[in-house]
């Protein structure tokens, strides 16, 4: 059996690192049914025993929670006279919708359960990013994204788990869900 891989990068700012996940499937078809993405081609997925076409389709994007270090990713404060920051994410295709979470305040691990749909086009790009709030101007903390046909197929593949997108130089990560919305 050939297998097919895909790789979706997500990458960081502030020269802190990159992370690569990688995830696979086979030259198996479509015709019988699934029990796991690795049955299908490597741009389906294996939802209800069938597996299905990635792109094009609407998915709920879940933001579950987050962990950040005490200081920031450049290493300064979260806030001027120090101590916790105020946590939010903005969930985006950077084409189209865009969705952002509450800001939990003073918090190192706030916890969301906030949900978005979107529409997976193999042409755009998906972010994640966490940003601070404060009184004057907002910090932006960190950013994942995910690019292009594979970047999608591979966030999608994650369907039905919580993921989570992380640095391993330091504390910061961003728990989240993908699930198909039909």
């Amino acid at each position: 059996m050939r297998r097919y891989t895909s790789t979706l990068l997500y990458c960081c700012w502030l020269g802190v690192g990159c992370i690569t996940v990688e995830t696979g499937g086979s030259d198996n078809g479509s015709d019988d049914g699934c029990s796991s993405h690795d049955e299908c081609e490597w741009d389906e997925f294996c939802y209800e025993s069938s597996c299905e076409q990635v792109l094009d389709r609407q998915y709920d994007i879940s933001i579950y929670d987050a962990q950040v270090d005490e200081e920031k990713p450049d290493g300064s404060d979260w806030d001027s006279f120090g101590g916790a920051p105020d946590l939010f994410v903005v969930f985006y295709m950077e084409n189209g919708d865009s969705c952002t979470t509450d800001t939990k305040d003073d918090d190192f691990s706030p916890q969301w359960l906030e949900e978005c749909d979107f529409v997976f086009d193999g042409s755009d790009t998906f972010w994640f990013e966490l940003w601070d709030e404060d009184l004057s101007d907002d910090d932006w903390a960190y950013g994942w994204y995910s690019e292009g046909s594979d970047g999608m197929i591979a966030l999608a593949r994650g369907s039905g788990e919580k993921q989570t997108l992380s640095d391993s130089g330091r504390t910061l990560e961003l728990t989240f869900r993908v699930d198909p919305a039909w």
